[in-house]
């Protein structure tokens, strides 16, 4: 996951940080990912050009830190002093998700929720 201001997942954060106090979240909210800054990520592609057997391979690129989406919600409320509360479900139904993140965010990620 890349992270940054105007990455889909910086904005989704964000928004929902900034928009609602509590948050019913399923089970993949809590899952561990190695998110990375947007201008980390930019670097990694710039430097595979330059690296002839970088060629024709997929390259993984990760932050060092291990989070989970809970984590950087719950920090970036922590950022802007404001208090959130996470309820954890056992489902794990991103496509429900996807409609609810949809329902309630005006920005382009919607466009990826459809």
């Amino acid at each position: 996951m890349i992270v940054g201001s105007g990455s889909v997942l910086f904005e989704m954060v964000r928004y929902l940080t900034e928009r609602e106090p509590l948050l019913v979240c399923p089970r993949w909210y809590f899952s561990n990912a190695q998110p990375i800054a947007i201008r980390n990520a930019l670097d990694y592609l710039v430097a595979a050009l330059e690296q002839p057997e970088s060629i024709g391979k997929l390259l993984e690129i990760g932050g060092l830190t291990r989070l989970t989406y809970a984590d950087m919600l719950l920090g970036y409320a922590k950022e802007r002093g404001l208090k959130r509360l996470l309820i954890p479900t056992p489902f794990y139904v991103p496509h429900l998700s996807a409609y609810w993140v949809h329902m309630v965010h005006r920005s382009p990620i919607r466009r990826f929720c459809r």
